[in-house]
């Protein structure tokens, strides 16, 4: 087997996978997202800020219009009169949400976020049967999985319940968009069209870089085929039908809140504006120690980037700038994926570009193409926040450590030569460690900046050396085939328990309960959305004067 990363077929054969090995998978995704949505019950907290002071407020009043036999097209309680067919948040045009409303009008908190993490299980399951058409092994369709639920962006951004909807329907529609291109069905593109529409229905930035994603999948399809006219002509008809059914399922909302955006004070931003939400560089080291900046601490004495540490200014936070995926999968990145040349195959180049690209977006004003994109590719402008590509750039992390997992299982350990990894057979491992050294580097100077010196080298230290750890077993072990299946499936199982342990109702997406027991008190026609003295965007609030104090967007 080939593997240098300049070879046009560098990956290990297909790996038949059984039904058995099929059906763990899936009982072990759901497993974990069940261990998972049940730390909040079980202690007592729920999900906080946007997703308790706007979200659930706005799905009581619809609940509540539902079980009165009305449609909620206008909210009289939002500012005194709102149009929530034209609101993208309203969660009117939502259909998990809209049947979940008409079930159950008067859900309780912790029944709300249950529904709302719900939403991770058609993506995360999605993963099994795109991993088994490219013939990788199920323990990497899992381990993608879990990074999916409970990575990154995914968890540190729980409370931003319409991205979270967005997010969790974007593998679906990605599996049906490649079965529907493959089989040129009609049936797999009338469902992509619904997977998609739903993704993109509540027309967040998360949707749309999702979107863009999916068109530059069938763009890649048409460009790799053998004779790329000839494969668009024969799937032309289905590619107009997906068009045309998703256009019809999105026409009505999409419409709505264009005519809602013209009388709005923020159509679009200006390149300003959205510069201040870029990802911050120095963000990126907790992609290899989590807690490095104290994003997980309950004191809330973050002292990474932000606000209060940056000269030039951002609009991000510890949980927007929160990218960890788990120290094993982060190991595996380095050592198999950048120094062992396996992100390099072939098979996985799709995959790689789009994790770029999601980066250099998410860097924003960082980087030196961004202000020419944000002004002259439709739709960007329109949002202000390039950070929220942190998204994609998780799933781009699911993808990439579910196919080392693979590569592992199947292939063993990398191999560091020149007939593996040709003339950067010395450049990729020196490229690894020169990240490891930046990430411990800009964690450190803003440690040193907040005085938290030793918190920052306690969790740079234990991930080091648990790290060290798995590579001694791994290595220990060899690359007996015998065995590898089994590590894999332990590694993937480590891998789940330190997500849930550290990322399940953490310090970024939990709070205690009690405080926002006055949602529960009150009918939901005394919910409404008031300006907050800071003339900030509307947080919602009840009627019983109790004042707005934090801002959504």
């Amino acid at each position: 087997m080939r593997t240098s990363i300049f070879s046009l077929d560098d990956a290990s054969p297909p790996t038949a996978c059984s039904r058995q090995q099929t059906l763990l998978a899936f009982a072990l995704i759901l497993a974990a997202w069940a261990l998972a949505a049940a730390i909040w019950p079980l202690t007592g907290t729920v999900v906080p800020w946007d997703s308790k002071n706007h979200f659930y407020p706005t799905f009581r009043y619809l609940g509540a219009a539902l079980a009165h036999g009305e449609l909620p097209l206008w909210n009289p309680y939002h500012f005194g009169g709102h149009p929530s067919a034209a609101d993208p948040q309203s969660l009117l045009f939502t259909p998990t949400m809209l049947l979940f409303g008409w079930l159950i009008p008067e859900p309780s908190m912790q029944f709300f976020d249950a529904v709302v993490f719900a939403h991770f299980l058609p993506g995360a399951l999605a993963f099994i049967p795109l991993f088994r058409r490219r013939g990788w092994h199920s323990a990497g369709a899992v381990a993608a999985a879990l990074i999916f639920m409970l990575g990154g962006s995914a968890t540190a951004r729980l409370q931003h319940t319409g991205m979270i909807f967005s997010y969790g329907f974007f593998p679906l529609a990605f599996w049906l968009l490649e079965q529907a291109l493959d089989r040129r069905s009609y049936v797999y593109g009338v469902l992509f069209a619904v997977s998609a529409a739903m993704m993109v229905i509540g027309r967040d930035q998360v949707a749309f870089l999702c979107a863009l994603t999916l068109i530059a999948l069938a763009a890649h399809r048409i460009w790799t085929a053998p004779e790329p006219l000839a494969y668009l002509r024969s799937r032309l008809g289905l590619l107009v039908s997906m068009g045309a059914v998703g256009a019809g399922l999105l026409a009505v909302p999409v419409v709505l809140t264009m005519q809602f955006l013209a009388t709005s004070s923020r159509p679009s931003f200006g390149y300003g504006v959205a510069a201040m939400g870029s990802l911050p560089p120095e963000s990126l080291a907790t992609i290899l120690f989590g807690n490095v900046f104290g994003s997980l601490r309950w004191t809330y004495d973050y002292w990474g980037p932000d606000w209060h540490s940056l000269s030039e200014g951002t609009w991000t936070d510890r949980a927007t700038n929160y990218l960890f995926v788990g120290t094993i999968p982060a190991l595996f990145l380095l050592w198999h994926g950048i120094a062992g040349g396996r992100l390099f195959a072939r098979e996985f180049r799709f995959f790689l570009a789009v994790g770029i690209a999601a980066l250099l977006y998410a860097l924003g004003r960082y980087t030196p193409g961004f202000e020419i994109i944000f002004d002259h590719m439709p739709g960007v402008n329109l949002y202000r926040r390039p950070a929220d590509a942190t998204f994609l750039i998780n799933i781009a992390l699911a993808f990439a450590v579910g196919y080392l997992v693979h590569r592992y299982a199947t292939d063993g350990l990398p191999k560091w030569s020149r007939a593996s990894l040709g003339p950067f057979w010395a450049f990729l491992p020196l490229l690894a460690l020169g990240l490891v050294i930046a990430a411990i580097a800009s964690a450190l100077a803003f440690a040193v900046k907040g005085g938290h010196v030793s918190s920052a080298a306690t969790e740079i230290g234990l991930g080091l050396a648990a790290a060290a750890l798995v590579m001694g077993v791994l290595a220990k072990m060899g690359g007996a085939s015998r065995w590898r299946a089994a590590t894999a499936l332990v590694l993937v199982t480590l891998t789940g328990a330190e997500l849930i342990g550290r990322h399940a109702a953490s310090a970024l997406n939990a709070e205690p309960a009690e405080r926002y027991t006055v949602f529960t008190k009150l009918p939901p026609s005394s919910f409404r959305v008031s300006r907050s003295s800071s003339g900030s965007w509307p947080s919602a609030t009840p009627r019983a004067s109790i004042p707005a104090s934090r801002s959504w967007g």
